[in-house]
Order: structure tokens, then C-alpha cells, then sequence
């Protein structure tokens, strides 16, 4: 049991805590956005995004460019292949394929946004729209309450001045 608890008093520091509080409260914005105003802007990939700007905030996937460069840019692989092809088996593959080739050539590598092309390429009915609601605001909400729950967390990871 001492085991146990040293190895989660080790892993959970305060920062850790900070940033599992930021991530509930990323997903929250979202969700209450999506659930009580209306608003399409929940997506199940944001859920992936969190893992990795709250668990993993050194990871060049949670850079700025990264996150929403990621979502953004598979949102339009996405949709244009459904737009032009339709939502086939083989659109869903190319869209995640083609995505994963965009995001590795543009240096904005974002695990989430192969499920982002995924998501979109399977629309009902798709349209330009989604890009801005859900894939970017949702994308920049991530981004900008990781960014303040990683300030605060420097903060507690600065020794105090003597």
C-alpha cells in the first residue's frame, strides 16, 4: 500500500492536479457550449487533444500550431473529400492517410486530427461551416485554457524566491 502511495505522490505533483482540473475544465467549456447554447462544437477528438496538452504539455503535439494547425488542417482534408468524393470507407482512409502526409510535411503533427478527418469525412451532411464550429473554436479553446493551466503550473514549479 506505501508503494501505492509513493508512486502516486510522485506522478500527481500540484502541477499534474492544476492540469487534470484544466482539462476538465477545457472539455467543459466545450461541452456546455455544444449541450446548453446549442452550438455544434463538441467532437469526440478534443477528448485525445486533452490527453495531450494537459498529461504531455512539453510534446511538440501540444504546440499552438500543432493543435489547432492539426484540427484545422484535417478538418479540411475531411470535408473536401466528402464534399467531392462522398463518406465512403475509402474517403474515411484517405482522409486520415492525406491528413497524417499534411501534417507531417507542414510540421503541425497532432495525433488527434487523424480522428478530427475521420470525424469530418463521416458528416451527414458537410458543410465549410464545421471548420470554424466545431474543428477551430473547439481547437482554440483547447489551446488557450492549456496554455493558462501551463502558466500556472510554471508558477508552482518555480522555486520561491529567497
Amino acid at each position: 500500500m506505501a508503494d501505492w502511495k509513493e508512486t502516486l505522490g510522485k506522478r500527481m505533483t500540484k502541477p499534474q492536479l492544476v492540469r487534470v482540473v484544466g482539462s476538465a475544465v477545457a472539455i467543459a467549456i466545450i461541452c456546455y457550449i455544444a449541450f446548453e447554447c446549442g452550438e455544434p462544437l463538441f467532437m469526440a477528438s478534443f477528448g485525445a487533444s486533452a490527453v495531450i496538452i494537459f498529461a504531455m504539455p512539453k510534446s511538440p503535439a501540444a504546440r499552438v500550431q500543432n493543435v489547432i494547425g492539426g484540427h484545422i488542417v484535417s478538418g479540411i482534408v475531411g470535408l473536401s473529400l466528402a464534399i467531392l468524393v462522398g463518406s465512403f470507407w475509402y474517403t474515411a482512409a484517405a482522409a486520415v492517410a492525406i491528413s497524417i502526409f499534411l501534417m507531417v510535411i507542414l510540421d503541425i503533427v497532432h495525433p488527434p486530427g487523424g480522428a478530427t478527418a475521420l470525424i469530418t469525412v463521416t458528416l451527414a451532411a458537410p458543410a465549410w461551416d464545421f471548420l470554424l464550429m466545431p474543428v477551430a473554436v473547439g481547437a482554440c479553446i483547447m489551446f488557450g485554457v492549456g496554455y493558462i493551466t501551463n502558466l500556472a503550473c510554471k508558477r508552482l514549479e518555480e522555486p520561491p524566491e529567497a
